[in-house]
């Protein structure tokens, strides 16, 4: 079956040769039960929903669960007409057995779900349709509610995770030094300056964050002098930033590449551990010599001028 507002009941070349009357009566009227349900509409449906909350396993564990039950009831509903239980599976084996069905996403048809267990079902003489009382529904209708309330209020629950984590930052990047291991050195290294116009790269993001992949060990990296150093200090190399660390710098620390090899001692360093090696690198083939210093730089800030209406002006730290 295929279409949702429209469906259309798509049957195979020669289909009706390779089926009994009986068989090809109960095979349609299992593909118009699909049509009644509207069960391309409600796989349409659920495939927007995961698409929104693909990070939650229970959408798709559902969605195994609707093609299931909706094969489960479209059975119900042809074996309560009463037609032949037997006839009716051996049209759904022969179907399946001289046609090859396409993995289509909401497209309906015979052989949906665990077939093994719809025939063993289909034959069982206790098969017939279980109603849903009071009790049940209530119950299905909380697990419905559940499934989309729990990933909201997970989200919710998040916001001041989140909100914080600017704060809790600034207080990482002030005491990481220590916490990773204070002074660290790599165990044998290799430092050549690169052949003009070479391309930078190496084996690890060299940005401020804290992600990294296995490396074994190993540290391989193209990059100039001004790379290296905001890497091993963690600084993010923001406009103004950058400005103040090129100004203390020579000018070919900007333009000048330098490949780096090294192996680290230990097998699998933290990324801030590897910072750290880097500052030992850099003071031992660089003579780079670094201290701390607080500058006040103009910033921009938001504040709000009427109720509900933001402006950006500049001001200074002090202000």
């Amino acid at each position: 079956m295929l279409g949702v507002f429209r469906p259309v009941l798509l049957l195979p070349n020669g289909i009706a040769d390779r089926l009994t009357p009986s068989q090809l009566d109960a095979v349609l009227a299992h593909e118009m039960c699909h049509v009644r349900r509207r069960d391309n509409l409600t796989a349409a449906i659920h495939m927007v929903v995961e698409a929104v909350f693909w990070f939650y396993p229970l959408v798709w564990w559902i969605r195994a669960r609707l093609v299931e039950e909706r094969e489960r009831a479209c059975d119900e509903t042809v074996l309560q007409s009463g037609r032949d239980a037997e006839a009716y599976a051996e049209g759904i084996l022969s179907v399946c057995k001289s046609y090859v069905e396409s993995p289509v996403q909401c497209v309906s048809g015979i052989s949906g779900a665990d077939l093994k267990k719809r025939i063993v079902w289909i034959m069982a003489e206790d098969a017939v349709a279980c109603g849903l009382d009071l009790y049940k529904k209530i119950l299905l209708s909380t697990v419905a509610m559940l499934a989309l309330a729990l990933p909201i209020a997970f989200g919710f629950l998040r916001i001041p995770e989140v909100l914080a984590e600017p704060q809790a930052s600034v207080s990482r990047t002030a005491d990481w030094q220590p916490v990773a291991g204070g002074h660290l050195e790599f165990e044998v290294a290799s430092v050549r300056a690169s052949e003009p116009g070479s391309s930078h790269g190496g084996n690890m993001s060299m940005n401020a964050g804290d992600y990294l992949a296995p490396t074994g060990g190993l540290f391989t990296a193209n990059f100039p002098l001004v790379v290296y150093i905001a890497f091993a200090y963690k600084l993010s190399l923001d406009h103004e930033q950058e400005k103040l660390l090129l100004d203390s710098l020579p000018k070919w620390a900007a333009t000048q590449m330098f490949a780096v090899h090294a192996r680290a001692s230990s097998s699998n360093p933290t990324k801030d551990q590897y910072r750290l090696m880097m500052q030992s690198l850099l003071a031992d083939r660089f003579k780079l010599a670094s201290h701390i210093e607080q500058r006040k730089i103009p910033v921009f800030a938001l504040a709000f001028v009427n109720p509900g209406t933001l402006a950006a002006r500049g001001v200074s730290p002090d202000a």
